[in-house]
């Protein structure tokens, strides 16, 4: 019988790298692994997840390592000031029998590592982080599936698993995604159906950034209708920052929304969704609350619905909001900045 375990939360950069690597090292010859991120940089834990790689593609498992190769990741590695590991996994493809290097051309900010085995259950580690060591002290989350849930993951991502449909399935998990190579555009649709539901009253969001794309075709509508918005976002973003405090100048005057700022780099994607009778499910994965996230790239989220994984998330997310602190007051920005990474991110 297959083993399947229950999905579990993880909630540190370091926990996701070691439990990919525990996955990569059991890792045997028949067995398929992709690795996704959009930024992959250099550093202690990359390296080392890379010679893992390697080695299970010695073992004889087909290795593919997708990195985004597009002007998008381009632009945010030049705003940042950071470089790529796409030419050293390019170099480890061209040497070693059994390893792909996977240079998307089309924009996919998705983040998931997939291990299908020959002989026992799927796993997929999949969420909101990348990798490289300057990720380490950030606050995200990845969540780790076994078995038929992890397999609708590694199903979805290849745009073949079942289309959004809302409301989401009951005590499990709904898989969201957009997949620009197969011109299929989910996020966007599954936000307007979440904040339009009748039955949710108050939303509380965990977001690392957000523009005036994601107030007028998300956030309004439900705060049009009178619905709680509270909304965390980081004190000090590692980009977007002026693009953040733009919109918060736009959302303060509601008296709906309430906004906190978290004291740690915040890179999560978290949407809580409550009723009259409590939370009614979760909209968690890799996509921001911005133009591009919206409407252009690849993204993969779900809707949680799992009731222990609920639980913890809702958890994690309300431990964030008890570090953070009310803004009360319309923020300092440089406008012509804002509107730049509007325009780039």
């Amino acid at each position: 019988m297959e083993r399947v375990s229950e999905p579990r939360l993880i909630q540190s950069y370091d926990g996701a790298v070691e439990a990919i690597q525990a996955e990569i090292d059991s890792s045997q010859a028949g067995d398929w692994i992709r690795l996704s991120v959009w930024i992959l940089e250099p550093g202690e834990t990359s390296e080392a997840v890379l010679a893992g790689l390697q080695a299970a593609a010695d073992r004889g498992a087909q290795v593919e390592v997708s990195v985004d190769g597009t002007n998008a990741s381009l632009v945010q590695r030049l705003w940042e000031r950071t470089v790529t590991l796409l030419p050293r996994v390019r170099k480890i493809a061209a040497a070693v029998e059994n390893f792909t290097c996977v240079e998307r051309t089309k924009p996919d900010h998705s983040k998931y590592a997939i291990f299908r085995r020959k002989e026992g259950p799927t796993v997929a580690i999949w969420g909101g982080i990348n990798m490289g060591d300057r990720f380490r002290p950030w606050r995200d989350f990845v969540v780790r599936l076994e078995g038929p849930l992890a397999e609708e993951v590694a199903t979805k991502i290849q745009g073949e698993g079942e289309p959004f449909v809302y409301p989401p399935k009951p005590d499990t998990l709904t898989l969201v995604a957009s997949i620009p190579s197969e011109d299929q555009f989910e996020i966007l649709p599954a936000f307007e159906a979440l904040m339009q539901d009748p039955e949710v009253t108050r939303l509380r969001f965990a977001m690392a950034y957000i523009d005036r794309t994601g107030i007028e075709k998300v956030l309004r509508l439900a705060l049009d209708r009178g619905v709680r918005v509270e909304f965390m976002l980081p004190k000090l973003a590692n980009v977007y920052q002026d693009s953040n405090l733009m919109a918060l100048e736009a959302l303060l005057p509601d008296e709906n929304f309430h906004a906190v700022a978290c004291p740690h780099m915040l890179h999560a994607k978290v949407t809580l969704a409550y009723g009259a009778d409590g939370l009614r499910t979760i909209f968690f994965g890799s996509a921001n609350l911005k133009r591009y996230s919206l409407l252009y790239l690849g993204e993969l989220n779900a809707f949680v619905n799992h009731p222990a994984l609920m639980k913890t998330l809702e958890d994690a997310v309300n431990a964030l909001y008890e570090e953070s602190e009310p803004i009360t007051e319309a923020p300092r920005y440089w406008r012509l900045k804002a509107v730049v990474e509007e325009r780039l991110g």
